[in-house]
Formats: C-alpha cells, structure tokens, sequence
C-alpha cells in the first residue's frame, strides 16, 4: 500500500457514519498530495416553495478532499446522515427562522448551508442556500387580511413625494384592536413609527370590517410594501415610481451645426419649455415638432387603467444653431412630468469646431 492510499484509507475508518475532528488527519500531507480542501454541496429537499409556517426538516449532501467538522443550517447543527456529511438532515424550528434577517425588498429570509473543516482548522465554507418567505411573529391572529391599493392618477408614484398611494388594510371583525406590521422599501409610511398599524372596524371606509387607512410615498424607484400580519400569508405589493425627466444633448453648439439628444422619463412628461436669451439664435424640435411659442404641451391622456402603465417613451431633442449666432448665446430647455418634477438643460452657441486644415 503507498503512503497514499494508507492516508486515505486513515480518513475513511476515522470517518465512518461521523464526522472528522481535528487532529485526525495530517493537513500538510493531504496539501502536499493535491486533495482540496473546498466544500460543495446542495440542499435538496425540505423547503417550501411557498410560506413557511412551521418548522423544517430539510435534506442534502456534501463532499469534500478533506474531512468536515460540523455543519449548519441557518445556525442549525446540521446531522450526518453518512460519510463525511455526503448526505445529512436538519430541523429548523419556525421560531428561529422568524429571528433571521428578512430581506425588506422581496420579504425572504435567507437559509443558509455552512460547512467546516478540518483542513485548514475550523475554515467556514457558504456551501448553499435558500430564500424562503416565513409566516410573521406570532401575536393575536388576523384572519382575512387584504390589502387594497389605489394609486394617483398617473398611475405612479413621483419620487418628490408630491402624490401617494392610498392602503387600505382590511380583515375579519375579530381582528378588531389587531396590529399588522406594514414596511416600505425605498419610500415612506405615513403610520406609526413602530410600523404597527392597529386595525379597527370603521378604521377604513374600503373595509367591510376591521380595517385602517395607509399612505405610502415614494423616495426612489420600485418602491416594495411589506404587510405583515400573524397567522396570515404576508402580502408584497411594488409601484412603479420616477424622478425628474432626464435631458441628455450637447451643452453647446456651434454656430450652423445641429445637435442630437432625448428626453427621458420614468413616468408621464406633461409639458417641455424653450427660452431663447437672445432671439432667432436657435431652432428646436422635440420628436420633429417645433415649440409653439416655446411650449411643448403634452396633454398625456389620464389613465384608464393602472395595470397596463408604461412609462413615455424617449423623445427625440433636435437643437440646431442658427449661422448668424452669436457665441456665448443661451437657450434653456426644462421639461416636465404631470406631478411638477422637473429637468433643465442649458444650452450655448459654441465656437466653431476647427477643421483638419486649420489644426495644422
């Protein structure tokens, strides 16, 4: 037998049906002699692909060059089920589970696979995880819970604030003096601080029963509510959301040349505006269209149904500057959507770009 085998041979009787502490086995030859000392893996079975609402037995395999001390499983010791934890078990009660971290934007809490090793002594390895959507705290039970959400007008949510959406939370009678947790990710809850929202009957003139009246607004884009309630299915509702319009061109221009660019947004533009400081120095078009007497105006269509929003599509921004204007010349562009947001782009008459001929 080659000094090989015999230490392999020393891994598998030491490993058996358990797994393999430190001081079993020579690291510095197993090194010497290639084996790895990375862990794979996966979890295989045992996690819902809906809520969780109790605990979980959860199932799957590992292999590795070197001997794995331990294991967990969102810091639950993990079982061998074989040899080396190439098949192993778990069980996570859901009380644990409700003490992970829960990511705000999707409301999943991360279960996680964590080997370690003999070789290098006690090294960690993320070998696998999995997202799951856990049931909230217990406290009292609120059944029936819905949430209904009406949006603005404009069908999205302006990132100043100017306009909400409207929450009404609602669940049976005897969810009357109930709290629901409701939190938002990149925007605001006008609610309590705590984001308990106590449910009343009366409390919402959309709710048939117990119920309470939100208002969310947005701070940045896809804003994500999180309603939250015991013994219910948590629910996620995402807005869509924007900013100012955005105006991409050329800053200057020289005289006679003509420049491309766009104006953006997210949402809806109600109007774009152009002043000239000094007359005649600029022509302008916005998707082939001129100003009339320097205004653009949209006039958007309201929406008739929020589900089918789209933001406008990009226009089209033509500045071309007259021959006979002056350097230095200026003209402001500034656009609109329908909350009152708004971008401008100052624009200037260039020097006149040098020819190959005149470089040299």
């Amino acid at each position: 037998m080659t000094r090989t085998s015999r230490i392999v041979a020393t891994f598998v009787a030491v490993s058996g049906c358990q797994a393999i502490g430190p001081g079993e086995i020579d690291c510095t030859l197993l090194a010497a002699r290639g084996f790895t000392t990375t862990v794979t893996g996966s979890i295989q079975a045992g996690v819902p692909s809906d809520w969780v609402t109790g605990d979980l037995t959860v199932k799957g395999t590992m292999s590795s060059d070197v001997g794995i001390a331990s294991a967990t499983l969102g810091g639950v010791a993990v079982t061998n089920g074989g040899f080396n934890f190439d098949t192993w078990s778990a069980t996570v009660p859901i009380d644990l589970l409700r003490t992970l971290p829960v990511d705000p934007a999707t409301g999943t809490t991360r279960l996680e696979l964590q080997a370690t090793t003999v070789c290098p002594a006690a090294t960690v390895t993320a070998v696998d995880h999995r997202d799951v959507l856990v049931t909230p705290v217990t406290g009292r039970p609120v059944g029936g819970l819905e949430v209904e959400a009406a949006l603005p007008t404009w069908c999205y949510l302006p990132v100043s604030g100017a306009a909400e959406a409207i929450l009404d939370v609602c669940a049976d009678a005897d969810a009357d003096g109930a709290s629901v947790s409701v939190t938002v990710v990149n925007g605001t809850l006008d609610g309590p601080a705590d984001n308990a929202v106590v449910l009343d009957v009366g409390g919402s003139d959309v709710c048939a029963e117990a119920g309470a009246t939100v208002y969310v607004r947005a701070t940045a884009a896809r804003p994500v509510v999180t309603v939250r309630a015991t013994a219910a299915a948590p629910t996620l509702l995402r807005f869509d959301a924007a900013g100012s319009p955005t105006i991409t061109a050329p800053a200057g221009v020289p005289a006679g040349a003509t420049r491309s660019g766009w104006v953006a947004t997210d949402g809806t533009l109600a109007s774009c505006r152009w002043f000239e400081d000094t007359d005649g120095a600029f022509t302008i078009t916005l998707d082939g269209e001129p100003p009339v007497d320097g205004v653009w105006s949209l006039e958007p269509p309201t929406p008739t149904d929020c589900a089918s929003f789209a933001p406008d599509a990009p226009r089209q921004l033509q500045v071309h500057a007259t021959s006979e204007a002056p350097v230095g010349a200026t003209a402001t562009l500034t656009c609109t959507d329908v909350y009152g947001q708004r971008a401008s782009l100052p624009v200037a008459v260039a020097m006149a770009e040098a020819t190959a001929a005149e470089e040299g």
